[in-house]
């Protein structure tokens, strides 16, 4: 009897010395494909955000070029009268379509640019001196103009996300759908002081941003997306969306330490990585005409990272 406990005892123990290392070898295994996967998501999301910041932003330039074209004319602003049979005409041949701003919902049109809602000229101090569409009358302040305080003559802005959407008025802006603007401050010609005369402004809806980012996917099973941030009250094609609130979004870990995060690489072309709750990706703050505060998201859902190496 002695003699069977023995062995018995042996058996489990020869069991456990060969059970183990195999645990082991399959716990190291699972971490390791693990990191793999979740550096193969990295690298995808990496070259993809990079790729469409650059997209975005030649798309963005167009529009740096209307108001810095505007802003040098001579006979745009005199004083504070506005030559409105100029504007009008040039404001005619860059809105290919004219939309009512509260009303209308902008949908993207790959022939047609019908992204510029309004030309808005104010002087130094935001009052708006003449607007294409006329949504808040002359004499009214523009809406965003608090970005636009310091704008000098060689200035060009290109302004945050404007959510709307809530008829409140936060913001100052109280549409129905995001918008975002580009500025140029008007040079005193007859001077080189540097000093803005007034501010020349494009106002511009999110449509043709959005419809980039919806056809962006990346990942073996497209679960991988871009969003687009000002990094303080809006987000683009989050989670499909085409626009939300930053305010509005649950995850509270994406919304702090992603969204709203403010950290930057301490290098050029280095991004910051991140994996909260179950989200994996990076993100980078744009380069060029949007370096105010614009930033690429990527996102990947942490428990298809696997699928990546597949």
């Amino acid at each position: 009897m002695q003699s069977l406990k023995i062995k018995t005892v042996l058996r489990i123990l020869t069991m456990a010395f060969a059970i183990v290392p195999m645990l082991i070898v399959g716990i190291v295994g699972y971490f390791a494909t693990t990191g793999f996967a979740v550096d193969s998501v990295g690298q995808l999301a990496r070259a993809v955000g990079t790729a469409q910041q650059e997209t975005i932003n030649q798309y963005l330039n167009g529009y740096i070029s209307d108001v810095v074209y505007l802003s040098l004319d001579p006979s745009v602003l005199n004083g504070r009268n506005v030559d409105t049979g100029k504007v009008g005409i040039y404001a005619d041949s860059v809105i290919k379509r004219k939309l009512s701003f509260e009303d209308s919902i902008p949908v993207y049109n790959d022939n047609i640019d019908d992204s510029i809602l309004n030309i808005v000229i104010t002087d130094t101090k935001g009052e708006i001196l003449y607007e294409y569409e006329e949504v808040s009358g002359t004499g009214m302040n523009f809406f965003g103009f608090s970005e636009l305080e310091t704008i000098t003559a060689n200035t060009v802005v290109v302004s945050n996300i404007y959510c709307g959407d809530t008829g409140t008025g936060e913001d100052g802006y109280d549409g129905k759908y995001p918008v975002f603007f580009v500025a140029k401050g008007i040079p005193d010609l007859a001077s080189d002081s540097g000093e803005a005369i007034g501010v020349v402004i494009e106002v511009i809806d999110t449509a043709q941003i959005s419809a980039i980012l919806k056809n962006t996917k990346y990942g073996s099973d497209n679960s991988g997306y871009l969003a687009v941030t000002d990094g303080k009250g809006c987000v683009l094609n989050y989670e499909g969306a085409d626009y939300k609130k930053i305010s509005e979004i649950t995850d509270q870990s994406m919304k702090d330490e992603v969204l709203l995060s403010t950290k930057k690489s301490a290098q050029k072309d280095q991004h910051i990585e991140y994996n909260v709750g179950s989200k994996i990706g990076n993100y980078d703050y744009f380069t060029g005409s949007t370096s105010q505060s614009w930033k690429w998201v990527s996102v990947y859902p942490a428990s298809f990272a696997g699928s990546q190496i597949m």
